[in-house]
């Protein structure tokens, strides 16, 4: 019986050195220099905010954000079972005037990241943010919350839970987004946002110096992609 063929990947064999160009040399980068390291990677050029610039959108940002939050609470608090029964009652074309009301530029399809993906070439995606929505928040579509749960079921879970609950769930969601690079995050080094386990504004977001180290080791999310997520908290703005 002959056996069935391998096709892992094998990184000491023929075939994988073809992958590789003759001159595997390093190149001489000064890894100090964010921009140089940054433009030998390729890809669009992130930015390059200075510290202070970085904790004043946070500061702002962030109580943007629970105000809405704090709004959208307290309004379903009071109306939450009118707002289901008159929703549910209209109909899809009812429905969808309201949310184009709310969103007029809301997609049209289930997953718009994927369709936007498909449109734009790898070099327009880098260039602009004329799909940006569309990557940022593919679950805000036309064909999914115009049917009678959805936009209910994301009132509610947006309005009964804070921020911080969502924030490694809107970073899977942008994930199509950051890896084709159609969303590009600011470059701060050496430093983290606290996202998971905040409880206040001040907590949430708050961009904390790697020589923190206790910080690191709780309620963090690393990397630059905290200040994407961040961005996609602001959904509460257009929901409240």
């Amino acid at each position: 019986m002959d056996l069935r063929r391998n096709h892992q990947f094998d990184p000491f064999s023929e075939e994988s050195q073809q992958l590789y160009g003759q001159d595997d040399s390093v190149p001489n980068i000064d890894w100090s220099n964010a921009t140089e390291f940054l433009t030998a990677m390729g890809g669009p050029m992130p930015e390059l905010p200075s510290p202070t610039e970085v904790r004043r959108r946070a500061n702002e940002n962030s109580t943007k954000i629970f105000s809405s939050y704090h709004s959208l609470k307290q309004i379903l608090g009071r109306h939450e079972g009118t707002i289901q029964k008159r929703w549910t009652k209209k109909t899809r074309q009812q429905r969808l005037q309201i949310l184009l009301k709310a969103w007029p530029a809301m997609p049209t399809s289930h997953r718009p990241d994927f369709e936007a993906f498909r449109k734009e070439s790898k070099e327009e995606r880098e260039r602009g943010f004329k799909y940006k929505d569309h990557f940022m928040w593919p679950y805000i579509n036309q064909e999914d919350l115009s049917q009678p749960k959805l936009m209910l079921l994301l009132l509610n879970a947006r309005g009964r839970h804070p921020p911080p609950a969502f924030a490694a769930a809107d970073n899977d969601a942008m994930h199509l987004g950051m890896v084709t690079k159609a969303l590009i995050a600011i470059f701060f080094n050496e430093h983290t946002m606290v996202l998971h386990g905040a409880t206040t504004a001040e907590e949430y977001g708050k961009p904390v110096d790697w020589t923190h180290i206790q910080m690191l080791l709780t309620g963090c999310i690393h990397g630059s992609n905290s200040s994407l997520v961040k961005d996609s908290s602001s959904l509460n703005h257009r929901l409240a």
